[in-house]
């Protein structure tokens, strides 16, 4: 079967058991308070369109087959004969869709591969989610599900709230400039026992300063211009 995948896929980190964190770090899937609300493994079990038992534990492994540590097991109810259809786990990220979609690989004991494709789609729904079959063909060795659960929703990861690096040297400018004010008052009432009109720190500086940038604007200005060529910041 050929997998048509729409839009710009790109890998979605691993964080913990069954959970991922887009590239730019802001924002994750993460399932693993399904373990919580669904104590008994696998969180998922139930009869597929195709007539087959699907079961599946995003966060657990489980029995399946020869192998104990499935993620994906399905078991054909005429044969009875259990496939395990993923263990080992990879993320994607579709840009377009804003999906993702975790994929489960397996490879049994003579070579043949088994992938299993489970798409997340956010709900507000109560409850671990549903599970549903997005693919109805006869592909014996891919499993296509989809998975709607308020657990798969994204969330703000927890270093996406840190303050930016402008937002730190803001504050540290206002903090700096109250100490300076706060500080230089004290000082000058308290240490230097200046008149009141004067508590200000260099309040003769600040007086002058609007004039002094006047004067500087208007330097530059002339000086881009080409204005009043050698004229000097005295005469101005």
């Amino acid at each position: 079967m050929t997998v048509v995948i729409h839009g710009e896929t790109t890998s979605c980190n691993a964080i913990g058991q069954c959970g991922c964190e887009l590239p730019n770090g802001e924002s994750k899937v993460d399932l693993s308070p399904i373990t919580k609300i669904s104590p008994v493994t696998p969180a998922f079990s139930q009869v597929l369109s195709t007539g087959s038992a699907l079961q599946y534990d995003p966060c657990r492994s489980f029995n399946c087959e020869s192998s104990a540590d499935a993620r994906v097991c399905e078991t054909a109810l005429i044969t009875s004969a259990p496939v395990n259809y993923g263990k080992d786990v990879t993320y994607s990220y579709d840009d377009v869709s804003k999906q993702v979609t975790f994929t489960y690989h397996y490879t049994d004991t003579s070579g043949q591969s088994f992938k299993t494709y489970v798409k997340m789609v956010c709900s507000t729904n109560d409850g671990i989610g549903t599970l549903t079959a997005t693919d109805s063909s006869n592909d014996e060795q891919h499993l296509f599900l989809k998975l709607e659960s308020k657990y798969a929703c994204f969330i703000p990861t927890s270093h996406s709230n840190k303050l930016s690096t402008g937002t730190i040297l803001c504050i540290l400018f206002f903090v700096f400039v109250f100490l300076y004010i706060v500080l230089g008052i004290i000082l000058n009432k308290y240490v230097r026992k200046l008149e009141t009109a004067e508590y200000f720190p260099n309040i003769v500086f600040w007086r002058e300063f609007p004039s002094l940038v006047k004067g500087g604007t208007v330097f530059t200005y002339n000086k881009l211009k080409g204005l009043r060529k050698g004229e000097d910041y005295e005469k101005i």
